[in-house]
Formats: C-alpha cells, structure tokens, sequence
C-alpha cells in the first residue's frame, strides 16, 4: 500500500482501521509503521473527520436538480404510454383475482353467480381503496 492509496482508502471507507477488510487493515498497518508520510496522511484524514462539514452548495444542488429535470424532460413519450398501460394490466389483474377468489367463495359456500359477481365488485372495490 501506498500513501496515496491510504488517502483514497481513508476517504472513502473511512478512519477506523478496524472496520475495513483484513487485507487492507494489515497493508495499512504495515504502511503506517514505517512511513512518517503515511501517518501524515491519518494526521491529515483525522482532521478532516473532526472539522465541521461544509454546508450544502446550493448552487450545486441547483445545477444537479435542472439536469435531472432535464434528462427526465427528454424521456421518450412512450414511456407515458408503458405507464398508462402498466395500470391497465394491474387493473386487469386484480380484477381477474378478485374475480377468481369471488367465484371460489362462491363456490365453496353453494351460492349462485349472482352472488359470486357481488363478491368480486366487493373484492375489486376493496382492492383499489
């Protein structure tokens, strides 16, 4: 390991040693040991874990927020219409469920088809509050 690999370890698994992998604790251990530079680069990590995090850029967060909306605005209207159609078969599927656990209850108490159509209508309506 080297001090700039400590660095980008230190920054993104952070400054407890112990919980990164074996292979790396011990690598960095052994780096730590013999290099006064890489014990800079803790020093270093240490500190920044202890100053205070910088507020959030708003001009940044701004930016982020008109290319997101921009990407989403060039999306394809065919994706409305997948999202129209996705109802439409969720819809036709709890229909067909409710329609299928109405007629079974129908059928197990020895009700006739009229009553198993109200049990889906009570089904399909329960279903989609």
């Amino acid at each position: 390991m080297t001090p700039r690999r400590l660095d980008w370890a230190l920054c993104t698994r952070g400054t407890v040693i112990a919980d990164w992998p074996q292979a790396d604790r011990s690598a960095a251990v052994a780096l730590l040991r013999g290099s006064p530079a890489a014990r800079a680069v803790l020093a270093d990590a240490l500190a920044r874990d202890e100053a205070d995090p910088a507020p959030p850029d708003r001009c940044a967060l701004m930016r982020m927020q008109g290319a997101l909306e921009c990407a989403l605005s060039q999306l394809p209207p065919l994706t409305f219409a997948v999202r129209w159609g996705v109802l439409a078969a969720c819809t036709a599927a709890g229909l067909y469920l409710g329609a299928v656990a109405a007629l079974d209850i129908s059928a197990d108490s020895g009700t006739d088809a009229a009553d198993g159509f109200v049990a889906v209508q009570s089904v399909t309506v329960a279903s989609s509050l």
